[in-house]
């Protein structure tokens, strides 16, 4: 019965913050003084009589009120159809299947490769507190924590294209997924893989100030544990105590880290994938957003909004199976 009462308590909460997240986006749609019909009339749109206005807008269904489209998308959803991208052109269920392997296939490596590093920095400088090495990480992570993600990702743009003059090489692409031609010539892979090198490692260095922090924040007790100064008291290396006792005491709160960064990937996600021109979700997002595409923009917010709720329940749950206390929270 207990887990009975979670899952509902789960369930409501999830669908009340749907609901929140849902009526927010047709509202702040609603408001924006960018007019959808501007785009799709393109120059003709000046001289349109308001005859031909309204006919488009009749067949763009952007003559109802925001409430009234909401209930459409619903009905909709209901019947298993998420309607129709306007900006795009194609159903939105083939939008996400096209566009969400771009967003994961950097989104993930970004993820692994800026936790990795952000273990080992803190690992190093936890081997000695306060001195060189600690003093950089904080400085250069600080830096990077001040710089918008946007101007991070020009500044890798910058930084990569003056040591390819440097060193007189070809630059790599700063923009797309792949070059025209190359899945012709079978050299899709190798291609996908220079053009992501910018913008995955844009997406690392954006999350890296984040993971760094909150891993500082959740081995710092652990550092000083009794059972770390006992380790330390009977001549145990600093490195083993650390990897030996520091981090698995440090389980739990790493578990919080991962769950918690979920929102961070994915606004980090949107922002380099429309600077780097990157085929994903995101850019796909910050379009519909733009327009006022209200099936994309409903169907990839309220699926954004449910993927953090996900992870932040299984962070709840993987803390009740490693800590046994916390089940009795």
């Amino acid at each position: 019965m207990k887990i009975v009462r979670v899952w509902a308590r789960r369930l409501a909460s999830a669908l009340f913050a749907l609901l929140v997240i849902g009526v927010g986006v047709l509202v702040l749609a609603d408001l924006s003084p960018r007019d959808p019909l501007a785009s799709y009339l393109g120059s003709s749109y000046l001289n349109a009589s308001m005859e031909t206005r309204a006919e488009a807008a009749r067949a763009l269904g952007l003559d109802v009120g925001w409430w009234q489209a909401g209930l459409v998308w619903l009905q909709g959803l209901a019947g298993g159809d998420l309607g129709t991208s306007r900006v795009l052109g194609r159903p939105v269920a083939t939008v996400i299947a096209d566009q969400l392997p771009w967003t994961l296939g950097l989104a993930l490596p970004a993820f692994a490769l800026a936790l990795g590093l952000a273990l080992w920095l803190v690992v190093q400088a936890n081997l000695r507190p306060r001195g060189v090495f600690d003093r950089c990480v904080q400085v250069v992570t600080g830096v990077l924590a001040g710089l918008p993600a946007f101007l991070l990702s020009l500044g890798v743009i910058g930084v990569f294209a003056v040591a390819a003059r440097a060193l007189g090489v070809t630059p790599l692409p700063a923009s797309g997924a792949y070059s025209p031609g190359a899945r012709a010539l079978g050299l899709e892979a190798g291609d996908v893989a220079r053009h992501a090198i910018m913008p995955l490692t844009a997406f690392t260095l954006s999350l890296l100030p984040t993971l760094v922090a909150h891993l500082h924040r959740a081995m710092g007790p652990s550092m000083v544990s009794d059972s770390a100064q006992a380790a330390r008291g009977l001549g145990t290396p600093e490195r083993a105590v650390i990897t030996r006792i520091v981090l698995p005491q440090s389980a739990l709160p790493l578990i919080g880290v991962a769950t918690s960064v979920v929102a961070t990937l994915i606004a980090t996600s949107a922002i380099v994938e429309q600077i780097f021109g990157w085929p994903g979700i995101g850019a796909a997002t910050i379009a519909a957003a733009l327009e006022s595409d209200l099936a994309l923009l409903l169907a990839t917010s309220l699926g954004t909004a449910l993927i953090v709720i996900a992870a932040g329940w299984l962070g709840d749950d993987l803390a009740r199976l490693i800590d046994p206390r916390s089940r009795h929270g």
